[in-house]
């Protein structure tokens, strides 16, 4: 039990940490393909945690990959 229990706190500090290495590098791109990508990686770590959130990112991923006809971030 206890094992399990540490590695799911593991997890989330693992996410967490990839949350705040990606939020500065969203404020420096452009609405291009690197930042669809990134607003879907985004969207995939707040899943767990924020959900409310993580929907609000895959819509601004989807959108911008709409606009820039991106295919691959659909």
């Amino acid at each position: 039990m206890f094992i399990s229990l540490l590695a799911i706190g593991i997890r989330s500090l693992a996410q967490q940490n990839k949350i705040y290495s990606l939020l500065p590098l969203m404020r420096n791109t452009t609405e291009d393909t690197s930042r669809a990508l990134k607003l879907s990686l985004l969207s995939y770590y707040y899943l767990e945690k924020k959900p409310d959130t993580s929907f609000k990112l895959a819509t601004r991923a989807l959108e911008l990959s709409q606009k820039l006809r991106f295919s691959r971030g659909e």
